[in-house]
């Protein structure tokens, strides 16, 4: 037997801890027990005690992006403010670049090695770590919210004109969003979150992964 696996991916804002909190509570009505978890998990541990604040504090939406760390000067004797978000980047690009890509994947993996596990997972972001999941036979849901797909693409993108025509450049963490986004990756699962008011979206996403998860 292998672990089952629901992972979401979609734009910052567009749900997915509500979506994944959600589906965690109705999979209880199935005596289904089952395990919330991050690719970053492991980084948010080690990153926290550095900036003497907790996990809890780290991801929050409304502090990560706030400049009100400061370590001192850096080598070039610039001294400047950075926030939360900043420091996981940078620290999280030093562990891919020095450890290899799979540093958190694997960290992941060995937390949870019991074939029995049932992972709902947050945080899909990089090409490699859909490549774990599907290997794995998990399934990858996209969660579609069109206001907070533009609201960070006008925050984080690059928009620029090419040989006349508008394009799109996304910085590398949020790039497979946009796969998914414009459907050049297909997930095994769209979920429209436009409204949350609408449960029949919700009530046929949960019957899809019961379905999932029942199989042996």
């Amino acid at each position: 037997m292998i672990r089952k696996l629901v992972v979401v991916i979609g734009a910052q804002g567009a749900g997915k801890d509500f979506i994944m909190n959600l589906l965690q509570s109705r999979l209880i009505c199935y005596t289904m027990s089952t395990v919330r978890t991050r690719f970053a998990d492991s980084l948010n541990e080690a990153v926290a005690p550095i900036l003497g604040i907790s996990v809890k504090e780290l991801q929050d939406r409304n502090l990560k992006e706030e400049k009100r760390f400061s370590f001192g000067a850096n080598r070039s004797g610039i001294e400047s403010k950075w926030s939360s978000r900043d420091v996981q980047k940078e620290v999280g690009r030093l562990l891919r670049d020095n450890l290899g890509e799979d540093v958190f994947i694997n960290a992941l993996d060995r937390k949870y090695s019991n074939p029995l596990s049932i992972l709902l997972i947050s945080d899909l972001r990089y090409q490699n770590e859909l490549e774990w999941v599907r290997k794995q036979g998990g399934k990858v849901v996209y969660i579609h919210n069109e206001k907070a797909a533009q609201a960070q693409k006008a925050r984080e993108s690059v928009t620029t004109w090419d040989c006349g025509k508008r394009v799109h450049y996304p910085p590398e963490s949020e790039k497979l969003q946009w796969d998914f986004y414009n459907k050049d990756e297909n997930p095994d699962y769209w979920l429209d979150n436009n409204d949350f008011d609408n449960h029949s979206h919700f009530d046929d996403f949960v019957k899809f992964v019961v379905d999932y998860l029942e199989q042996k």
